[in-house]
């Protein structure tokens, strides 16, 4: 044994042969200092929970509260109530670009008593229903103010204010009010609500982060890329602190999560980053230090007078407590830490989509309508979209690229082939875009019958990296589906509009068995007869009926349902009118990690590849979503080549099908 060792025996007053007390002490020692860091730690923890969410929670439900109180502003100003009413286009865009701009909306949507659109901001498209396609627009045309936080027709996270104009208690029209949650709105939000040391990020389940408190591109390209479909944020059921802790550049913080809800449940939400606090720490190490050297004063003051030797080891003593503590505070911090650094893999994460993807438009009202790229994060140089369309129901009069992204020297191609019913668009960017959202392009159609139609993207579609290779990382493309409504015209007299919010693109799965149903009433039919099943073309033959104009459904099991209805009074029937809804709530087959090696040496490279194994219904999306170490899920490609570091190291794989359900497995590496 050392001679310091033996003082440190010596000055704590343990004289035993053997040393076991001695022994006990150091090897108790340490665990002391990781109970005590560790306790702490939860109990910041706790603070930070307790704390911070419910003054978030309670700003932002402020924030929805006066986005309702200026859109009921706007509408008391009457201003624009006689150009809604003789439908006049000129003038109600006119006076709603006045308003927008007196109450700071960033956008504002006007529409007629038949939930018509005749003017919006900040987007050119007229011509759709709203009352019947959103659930802010269902609760104006019942008469009812509303403010809810959801995805737009044209933007995938916002605050929309709902205010229904009335006159002799009947509904003459709306106007809506919105607040985009983009960075922007973030970084206003910080300035507003939060310390200077705070962050926020507001994310949508669909395209994952949109807005963010960050100015810094390096970190909000960072963001996109870890806060995607597959991340623990989104995939989060309840609001509360995320399990470990996040490093952004050299500041550790806590990760908040408060998810955000519509009338039809998980919307998005937000996530609040608040810096890890060392000082209680520091307060418990000295603490911890000064009663140790205390205890050793009182222990050795009746049995050596060396006043000087007693001082030296006390301050030993309070030396090696306060750095033990800082080290085993740092330690306990570092085992969960998600450190948001650029992937050294492709990342697999874009979608290309159609916006909006559901809708129902006026046959006699051009439509303009968005093919949008969400990154995820990847650098993109290319995009490629071939869109398919029938002929007989729509036609593209033109595809508008001032907005894209692509330079306007680097468009490739650009054709529309109105007689097959195919466009194809293609274009680049010199230097690439790292944007995370992206428009490709617009394309400018006629509808010409009524019924519904789809917009597919084809096979060819593609979104290529900007990795020198031409990588396509588009992970999956959605369709659209619409449908076309001239209310008097012949082909709808007698004859009701479907709609569902829950469930509104008839060309896509949703994991989701309980269904909404809304319709508008025919003149002068009482009430309806319906069918629910799996039967395209089923007549309802009258054994259920209902005389509201909704309805709650629930599926029994996956598949493609459809709901068929028909107005009916006295004895007389309308026509029958079919919705179709596609359900798929089970989860993939179980994807399959290979190895190389299961065991290695430090500074050899394992080499994964990964396998799914299918999907019953809606099928797979065509990437991977892969973390090591119960860290952050990232998408990528079906082969990586890692490095490890010596240890123990879990590799989780992940696959989704497009109706959102994922399927998990995991292996484990061994480096010596």
């Amino acid at each position: 044994m050392s001679d310091f060792s033996k003082k440190i025996r010596d000055c704590i007053g343990f004289h035993f042969g053997k040393g076991i007390i001695f022994g006990l002490f150091i090897f108790l020692f340490p665990v002391v200092l990781y109970g005590i860091a560790k306790s702490t730690h939860l109990i910041d923890h706790k603070i930070i929970t307790k704390k911070i969410m419910p003054a978030i929670e309670e700003s932002f439900n402020q924030e929805m509260v006066i986005t309702l109180e200026q859109a009921k502003a706007a509408v008391n100003e009457h201003a624009i109530d006689k150009y809604i009413a003789n439908n006049d286009l000129i003038n109600t865009s006119n006076i709603l670009n006045a308003l927008a701009k007196k109450y700071d909306f960033s956008g504002m949507v006007a529409v007629n008593k038949e939930g018509v659109v005749l003017a919006r901001l900040a987007s050119p498209r007229i011509g759709d229903y709203v009352f019947q396609t959103t659930p802010w627009g269902q609760s104006a045309a019942k008469g009812q103010s509303t403010v809810m936080v959801g995805e737009g027709r044209n933007y995938p996270f916002l605050i929309n204010g709902a205010v229904p104009i009335m006159k002799d208690e009947t509904v003459q029209g709306a106007l809506f009010g919105s607040r985009l949650l983009d960075n922007q709105y973030a970084q206003n939000f910080k300035k507003k609500y939060l310390k200077p040391n705070n962050e926020i990020i507001f994310y949508s389940n669909k395209t994952g982060s949109y807005g963010t408190s960050f100015q810094d591109s390096k970190i909000q390209d960072l963001q996109n890329i870890y806060i995607n479909q597959g991340s623990v944020v989104v995939q989060q059921t309840k609001s509360g602190l995320l399990g470990g802790h996040m490093r952004i550049n050299n500041t550790i913080f806590h990760a908040l999560n408060i998810k955000l809800t519509d009338s039809n449940g998980p919307v998005g939400g937000i996530i609040i980053l608040a810096p890890v606090s060392t000082t209680s720490t520091y307060v418990v190490a000295i603490l911890m230090g000064i009663l140790l050297s205390l205890l050793v004063v009182v222990i050795r003051r009746h049995k050596h007078k060396n006043n000087l030797r007693r001082i030296v080891l006390s301050t030993i003593i309070l030396i090696i407590t306060i750095v033990g503590s800082m080290a085993v505070f740092s330690w306990v911090i570092n085992q969960q830490i998600y450190t948001l650094t650029p992937p050294t893999e492709t990342i697999y994460n874009s979608t290309i989509a159609f916006a909006p993807e559901s809708d129902i438009f006026q046959l006699t009202t051009q439509q303009r309508i968005s093919i949008k790229i969400a990154t995820g994060g990847e650098v993109i140089n290319t995009g490629q979209a071939v869109v398919e369309f029938d002929p007989k129901a729509i036609r593209i009069d033109d595809i508008l690229l001032t907005n894209s992204f692509c330079d306007q020297g680097l468009i490739t191609e650009k054709q529309i082939d109105n007689k097959n019913g195919k466009a194809v668009i293609t274009c680049g960017k010199a230097n690439g875009f790292a944007g995370n959202q992206a428009v490709l392009a617009e394309l400018l159609i006629q509808p010409l019958k009524n019924g519904t139609t789809n917009l597919q993207f084809g096979a060819e579609t593609k979104v290529l990296a900007n990795d020198g290779l031409g990588t396509n990382v588009l992970r999956t493309a959605n369709n659209s589906s619409y449908q076309i409504f001239v209310p008097g015209s012949k082909e709808q007299e007698n004859k009701v509009l479907l709609f569902s919010y829950t469930h509104p693109n008839q060309t896509r799965w949703y994991n989701q068995k309980n269904i909404h149903i809304e319709w508008t009433q025919p003149d002068s039919y009482q009430d309806y007869i319906y069918t629910f099943d799996k039967n395209p073309d089923t007549i309802p033959n009258g054994t259920q009926g209902i005389s509201q104009n909704n309805i709650d459904l629930t599926a029994g099991e996956d598949g493609v349902y459809y709901f068929h209805i028909v107005p009916r009074k006295t004895n007389q029937l309308g026509k029958v009118t079919h919705y179709k809804m596609m359900i798929d709530t089970t989860p993939p087959g179980i994807p399959e990690i290979k190895s190389n090696v299961t065991t290695i040496k430090k500074g050899e490279s394992v080499r994964l590849e990964f396998y799914e194994h299918g999907d019953n219904l809606s099928d797979l999306q065509k990437n991977f979503y892969v973390r090591f170490n119960n860290r952050i899920w990232l998408p990528v490609l079906p082969q990586l080549d890692v490095l490890f570091e010596k240890g123990k190291h879990s590799i989780g794989l992940r696959v989704f099908d497009n109706a959102g359900n994922f399927s998990d497995t995991s292996i484990e590496i061994s480096v010596n």
